[in-house]
């Protein structure tokens, strides 16, 4: 379970980073089209997704160091696999704000206007 924070995380981000790029494509497609055409559902499916993500690593994170104490007595930074997911968890601290952010772009209205054509 430890090792698949990492993973989250980078999912997570992978995710936020995908709704950039998806509003961009649609913002060129808007400008080809010559007018506004609606906001593709994968917009709003990578944005959910990457927040999901970003708060699921962290809170594997959390079960995973209180299964390793009460099961083995010690922290999980003392084991190997252990220290990748503290590390995968402390990476979050940036990555959910940048996911959230995202989120919010994906639901504030454009200020852009629509393109001007001839």
């Amino acid at each position: 379970m430890s090792v698949l924070i990492p993973v989250l995380t980078v999912a997570g981000v992978f995710g936020a980073w995908a709704v950039g790029w998806i509003a961009n494509d649609r913002t060129e497609r808007e400008r080809r089209a010559c007018g506004w055409l609606p906001m593709p559902w994968t917009q709003h499916a990578a944005a959910w997704g990457g927040v999901t993500l970003g708060i699921a690593a962290v809170f594997m994170s959390v079960v995973a160091a209180r299964r390793v104490r009460a099961r083995c007595g010690f922290t999980l930074v003392q084991v190997p696999v252990g220290v990748v997911a503290v590390v995968g968890a402390w990476l979050n601290v940036a990555a959910v704000p940048y996911e959230l952010v995202m989120l919010y772009g994906t639901y504030v209205s454009n200020g852009s206007g629509f393109p001007h054509c001839m």
